[in-house]
């Protein structure tokens, strides 16, 4: 049996059912994370549709997982505390089922104008595909990158207003169908993980 206490590395370990205990044999310093750092950013959204994406942004190697406010998301107001302990819960479980030994970070939900001032340096690709005209191109030797990704009513004109005028926020486009945010996450965490490996 593998143990894994989501930083990193797995135990080696018997379970020895009569006795209800379980030994650990060995320490293995491997860690199953992807090779790029992937901070998936999304419009807030609640229900059955959140809970997907949790486990499949999992399974797809995200290292941080960031909910935010949009203008045109189905959640106005941060992610409750039980929402956010509901979706940890998927979370690890989606790391138990998919063989990641380190968890993604879930950070607590912020309105859109805040995220994007506290944000930091690593490169922004949100997709929009009426204002992008190529698929995403990243530098080879850029591990660190953040994925936008908002709802289905898009961004408004305020907040694509606001990403142009970053010099670090680049559109691109997968196509021109306008993709539910459940399939754009899977498709986008699938291709930015894929490019360059």
């Amino acid at each position: 049996m593998v143990l894994f206490n989501g930083r990193g590395g797995e135990y080696i370990c018997v379970l020895n059912t009569a006795l209800k205990q379980v030994q650990v044999s060995e320490f293995i310093a491997t860690d199953r994370s992807a090779k790029r750092q992937l901070t998936l950013v999304l419009a807030a959204s609640f229900g059955k549709k959140m809970d997907w994406i949790m486990q499949k942004a999992t399974e797809l190697g995200v290292s941080e997982i960031q909910p935010i406010i949009t203008d045109r998301s189905k959640l106005n107001r941060p992610p409750t505390e039980s929402m956010q302990r509901r979706w940890s819960k998927i979370i690890e479980s989606a790391c138990e089922q998919c063989g990641l030994n380190r968890l993604p970070v879930l950070k607590p939900g912020l309105p859109f104008d805040v995220w994007l001032e506290q944000c930091g340096s690593q490169p922004i690709y949100y997709l929009d595909p009426h204002h992008a005209t190529s698929a995403p191109s990243v530098p080879s030797n850029r591990l660190d990158l953040a994925v936008l990704i908002g709802c289905e009513g898009g961004w408004s004109a305020r907040e694509t207003a606001m990403l142009a005028e970053r010099d670090d926020v680049h559109p691109c486009y997968l196509g021109e169908r306008i993709l539910r945010m459940e399939t754009a996450v899977v498709i986008a965490c699938g291709w930015f993980n894929c490019l360059n490996a």
